[in-house]
């Protein structure tokens, strides 16, 4: 029986594949001061999106926590 690397396995390859093809594209286009403060503004969203999900989940884990020791 051969051994087959896992779907999670191929689809990063095929996404880290994705990723060094589309930079390479985009890396010889001009960025101008429009794209770069859409970059960061999508990028400080992405941050407080995932910050928030991590404190609401941190939250819900304490009540649970709270609630096992009553």
């Amino acid at each position: 029986m051969k051994m087959l690397p896992s779907k999670n396995l191929l689809m990063t390859l095929l996404t880290a594949w994705i990723a060094l093809f589309t930079s390479s594209y985009f890396f010889y286009w001009q960025i101008t001061f429009s794209s770069q403060f859409t970059h960061v503004f999508v990028g400080c969203l992405m941050l407080l999106l995932i910050g928030f999900v991590y404190v609401k989940n941190d939250f819900v884990e304490f009540e649970m926590f709270n609630l096992k020791e009553k």
